[in-house]
């Protein structure tokens, strides 16, 4: 079924022969018997005269043409016929040069996504024949907006494969679960997200100096024998179960876990999802078990809106007797941060604060934000919002309650004078003495820093371990 954002382009160099050529196609082409239609979108170059444009315009929208297209917007773009066609090649060739010189497996999957938003963009536009737009190719491969190449997480990836891998008991139990579980993720993983690749050429460029690492960090296997484990079933998954698994991922995927199950219950990890063993965990299960946002959305049952749902884990078998909602993120959202300042009373307005927001939007706060952090009472409330999971009047009121415990002791003393002493330099240096004195202190899993002024720097640092392979987003 097609989208009413998706669109068919009509780049128009001589409208006469543009026109016969629509004319014949919608006389000889079927009604499109679908509920949704596509948005047609034509391009001139403007010295094409606007009766012409408006011509073909009437063409595409008169029946039976209007059984074909949901809407029809016409472009002007100036020197379109001359310096298009030259900008489209020669940025494909600086991408497909980029590609080749970084190692960059992206299929032609990826390259059609690139300028895909750039229809979108022109086809909700208002037709007006006379308005000039920048229609440049450059926009439509914008490569920061280009998945993040795999190996900004070389490092990451080594030290949790390396976890994994060291968390086993003997070398046999390495060779025959461990390194056969870990080879399998990343075959099946290559051949979803890599596809048009063959599973042994991208493990090769992107997985195999990984491995390398991993297996070099800790001498439990030989790094050569683990090695050739590694490979070997790559390439048997990739021969025996390409197809199953390029229709069937996650029943490929649960079927080979299930044969490892009594093995893994007691193998977990909360910093790597062990369904694809290439993106960081940020979703637990009631087992304790964690999963990243993609595999989440892959085993479990959408229900509605952003909900997915669980009646086992795929990783150790689990049962959840009342089942496991889960509610995720939309997938257009980026790393959000909530940042909360300190200061006694202060606690108390933001909170007025984000009880205004919870008011607009009729959902509670925490659901907003992947990361909550604050300084003093401050960061009392963000691990009351995220952790505790307090309603924002449960928290007001225990604000309110601590205040009225505070007595404070003072004396009555010139106004003038005081300012003096205490406005200044002096001031500043006594406000701004405690940040960076005292390390960071790890309690259980967590690591908790002391107050600081300007805490982003600490926000972004933290933010960027949740997502090392998102950092564009932050």
């Amino acid at each position: 079924m097609i989208s009413t954002h998706d669109a068919i382009c009509f780049f128009v160099q001589d409208p006469l022969s543009a026109r016969n050529t629509l004319s014949r196609w919608i006389t000889e082409c079927n009604r499109l018997d679908l509920e949704f239609r596509p948005a047609a979108v034509i391009i001139l170059d403007s010295a094409v005269e606007n009766d012409e444009a408006d011509r073909l315009r009437s063409l595409l929208e008169e029946d039976p043409p209007s059984a074909f297209f949901h809407s029809v917007s016409v472009h002007s773009v100036r020197g379109y016929g001359g310096r298009l066609p030259s900008s489209v090649f020669g940025r494909m060739r600086e991408v497909r040069a980029m590609r080749n010189a970084n190692h960059l497996l992206w299929d032609w999957h990826t390259m059609f996504k690139l300028s895909h938003g750039l229809l979108r963009q022109l086809a909700g536009r208002s037709p007006s024949p006379q308005r000039d737009i920048n229609v440049g190719y450059v926009s439509a491969l914008d490569l920061e907006r280009t998945p993040q190449p795999l190996q900004e997480a070389t490092e990451w990836l080594a030290d949790t494969w390396c976890s994994w891998i060291e968390q086993t008991t003997s070398e046999e139990e390495a060779l025959q679960m461990r390194l056969p579980i870990l080879a399998h993720a990343i075959a099946v993983d290559a051949a979803i997200s890599y596809k048009g690749f063959h599973v042994r050429a991208v493990f090769d460029q992107l997985h195999r100096h990984i491995v390398k690492k991993a297996l070099s960090r800790r001498k439990i296997v030989s790094a050569a024998y683990g090695m050739a484990v590694v490979a070997s079933h790559v390439e048997k998954t990739a021969e025996n179960a390409l197809d199953h698994m390029l229709q069937h991922y996650q029943k490929s995927r649960v079927k080979f876990l299930k044969e490892h199950q009594p093995s893994l219950a007691d193998s977990r990890s909360s910093d790597l999802c062990l369904l694809c063993f290439v993106r960081p965990a940020d979703i637990f299960l009631p087992c304790e078990c964690a999963l990243c946002e993609t595999c989440c959305r892959s085993y479990g049952r959408p229900t509605t809106g952003t909900v997915t749902a669980f009646d086992r884990c795929v990783w150790c078998g689990m049962l959840f007797a009342g089942g496991c909602a889960i509610r995720q993120k939309p997938i257009t959202a980026g790393c959000r941060v909530l940042a909360l300042d300190g200061g006694g009373v202060k606690g108390i307005v933001q909170l007025h604060v984000l009880e205004a927001i919870e008011k607009l939007t009729k959902l509670p706060i925490r659901i907003f934000f992947d990361l909550a952090i604050g300084t003093s009472v401050g960061g009392i409330n963000a691990l009351s919002i995220g952790v505790l999971q307090w309603p924002l009047d449960r928290l007001q009121h225990q604000r309110v309650e601590a205040f009225d415990h505070i007595h404070c002791a003072g004396m009555h003393r010139d106004g003038r004078e005081t300012c003096e002493q205490y406005i200044g330099a002096r001031g500043a240096e006594t406000t701004s003495a405690a940040p960076c004195l005292f390390p960071a202190k790890r309690i259980g899993d967590r690591l908790l820093y002391d107050g600081i002024d300007i805490p982003l720097p600490h926000v972004r640092a933290s933010a960027v371990r949740q997502t090392p392979f998102d950092r564009r987003r932050l």
